[in-house]
């Protein structure tokens, strides 16, 4: 599910909460997409994160976040030097339009390079608490 498309990975998930809910929102709790990065991501590690994704690769994603998951945009670009935030925003105003498959493509290399930075113990993933 983490590699699914968006909007149809929220269609799924939904019809899932209609079903079960305790289960859906389980699900929720261990699956790590784009719109995720703001919650589970410390502020810290975005540097790390910029450095091992390709620019044009996370210049696509964050194009494609402006309507999917702004959250996430905001926090990546936030963190970033003034310089290198602004350079990658002046890239996403003069980027075109770009096919879905090529933004969900970029997004889901960005999140398997933040796995693989957490699994190499380069950082730490931030999990809900359980209540």
């Amino acid at each position: 599910m983490n590699h699914t498309q968006i909007q149809a990975r929220e269609r799924l998930l939904e019809m899932f909460e209609a079903e079960d809910p305790e289960t859906a929102s389980q699900v929720r709790r261990v699956m790590f997409t784009f719109a995720d990065i703001p919650a589970r991501v410390a502020a810290k590690d975005v540097a790390k994160i910029v450095r091992v994704v390709e620019q044009v690769v996370l210049v696509r994603a964050l194009h494609g976040a402006q309507s999917e998951c702004p959250d996430s945009k905001t926090f990546i670009l936030e963190n970033l030097t003034n310089r290198l935030s602004q350079q990658i925003t002046d890239e996403i105003e003069e980027m075109g339009d770009i096919r879905q498959r090529d933004i969900d493509a970029a997004m889901n290399t960005t999140i398997a390079a933040i796995r693989a930075l957490a699994e190499a113990g380069e950082m730490e993933l931030q999990y809900e608490q359980e209540e």
